[in-house]
């Protein structure tokens, strides 16, 4: 009978002891997640902060840029949280005596189900992070997708981007089908005026004409602002048949470009009229659109 008693002892004795020990284990593991936890979110906080005592007033993108890095950062905050207490739940669930195999296992084929459903929304997702991170296009932005389909974003998601053309249509494109972007109205601009004259004109004198414009332009108070250079007058571009063209070049705002080279057209075609310098008849100038 004693012998008996002793063995209940020893066996309560030993799980008492088995389940301190694991509840201590359990209590380190939820320890260390929340010390974790608590320092991704104090290092995006950091970075967000950073970025905002980094704000320069004259940026017309700094706010955007600010959106757009929170935006990642409570992205790569919310992923990293939600894989750490997920190995954290895996592991008390261990410690407790469960076999984990079947969750993993489970876990395993149910990733390869959402990933064979869902390509093209994984896809999506992913470029439009890269999209975010590496800056390629901001809102606001006169955007070419793969040299075809052009106009200004008007939204940028994880998901999709949306573009409004000349003609009003607001298009929606998926990230994972924007092979190429071009950026019209990064950082600056060019505004590029090619003024056909024919053959017999005076290249001299409508070079004199021609560098006036720009300088009176370059001078002129309300379009001072719109220039990143002086605008200069690059000489004759090319030949055709029956006419040479000659080009005028600026460098200006983002998206002073278009505004810019139509008040060049339009003070290059008085003053070269005023002058006495025709344009040759029946030729047709193509306008690129805003």
């Amino acid at each position: 009978m004693d012998e008996h008693i002793s063995a209940l002892f020893l066996n309560r004795r030993a799980w008492i002891e088995l389940i301190v020990e694991r509840a201590l284990k359990v209590a380190v593991i939820i320890a260390i997640v929340f010390i974790c936890a608590k320092l991704i979110r104090m290092l995006s906080r950091r970075i967000l902060d950073v970025a905002q005592k980094r704000h320069d007033p004259r940026d017309k993108h700094a706010h955007e840029r600010e959106k757009r890095l929170a935006t990642l950062v409570k992205l790569v905050d919310t992923t990293m949280r939600v894989a750490l207490f997920g190995i954290a739940i895996l592991m008390v669930l261990r410690e407790c005596g469960l076999d984990i195999t079947p969750f993993l296992t489970g876990a395993g084929i149910a990733g390869v189900a959402v990933g064979f459903g869902a390509q093209s929304l994984v896809k999506d997702v992913i470029s439009g992070f890269f999209l975010l991170m590496e800056d390629q296009i901001r809102v606001g932005d006169v955007i070419k997708i793969n040299s075809g389909l052009s106009g200004s974003v008007e939204r940028m998601e994880l998901r999709v981007t949306a573009i409004r053309d000349g003609d009003g249509t607001l298009h929606v494109i998926p990230n994972g089908e924007i092979k190429s972007v071009s950026n019209m109205t990064y950082e600056f601009a060019t505004a590029v005026v090619d003024i056909p004259l024919g053959y017999a004109t005076d290249i001299k004198k409508a070079g004199e004409v021609l560098t006036k414009v720009a300088q009176e332009l370059e001078n002129d108070p309300k379009w001072k602002e719109e220039l990143r250079t002086r605008p200069e007058f690059i000489g004759i571009v090319g030949f055709a048949t029956d006419h040479m063209m000659l080009e005028l070049v600026a460098k200006t705002e983002p998206h002073s470009r278009w505004a810019v080279a139509r008040e060049l057209r339009v003070r290059s075609k008085l003053a070269l009229d005023a002058a006495g310098v025709e344009m040759p008849k029946g030729f047709t100038v193509h306008l690129e659109q805003a």
